[in-house]
């Protein structure tokens, strides 16, 4: 009998909405964040045409309000984001179906595009066994430079690094949850796919 495999999409899925315009606010106060908002508008709209891709596109954010700032201050401020934000947006619907997996041992994974140093936290608190996520890259000194350390953790790449941490996936049965275009490959890899499944209150088959 195979192994049973949960993953779970974080923005949309298990959460209401998206994360990363919640910790950019919470980072920054209200003015820098209009300010960089601002400043970016060029970038978005290049985004908005398709002459930049959102691999591109989201470096640049992230290089506006990350960049050369020391890892563990940012770390500090991402953890406590985790464990006082998260808990108030996630999906309650999402949850009590995680809650099933773990109860009916099932290896529960969490996938995001999203910055893995807020999301750690928080998702070690529910329980998952793995996390699987965008990294940022520090440089020599421990600052982070605001670039990705890798690829952003979408599409196709959410499955090239889940068989990073499960290599072979034809010994489960995959259970995989997502709402958007970017968990397309995931859900295609999925024996159970449930898209946009936490948005009302439904009954699943097991």
């Amino acid at each position: 009998m195979k192994k049973k495999l949960a993953i779970f999409d974080f923005d949309g899925t298990m959460i209401k909405g998206d994360s990363l315009i919640r910790f950019l606010w919470y980072y920054s106060n209200p003015f820098v964040f209009a300010a960089r908002c601002f400043h970016l508008l060029p970038v978005m709209i290049k985004y908005a045409m398709g002459f930049i891709d959102e691999h591109s596109a989201k470096e640049k954010v992230y290089m506006l309000f990350f960049a050369w700032v020391p890892r563990k201050q940012f770390m500090e401020k991402a953890s406590l984001f985790s464990m006082s934000v998260i808990p108030l947006i996630v999906r309650e619907e999402a949850v009590r179906r995680l809650r099933w997996h773990q109860g009916s041992n099932h290896d529960c994974i969490l996938v995001s595009a999203s910055i893995e140093d807020y999301l750690l936290p928080w998702a070690e608190s529910a329980g998952f066994s793995s996390v699987v996520a965008t990294k940022l890259e520090t440089d020599g000194s421990g600052k982070i430079t605001g670039k990705f350390s890798g690829r952003n953790c979408k599409g196709a790449e959410k499955v090239a690094r889940i068989k990073e941490v499960r290599s072979d996936l034809s010994q489960y049965e995959i259970y995989a949850y997502g709402d958007s275009r970017g968990d397309k490959e995931l859900l295609e890899i999925a024996d159970h796919p449930f898209y946009r499944s936490f948005e009302k209150e439904i009954s699943y088959p097991v």
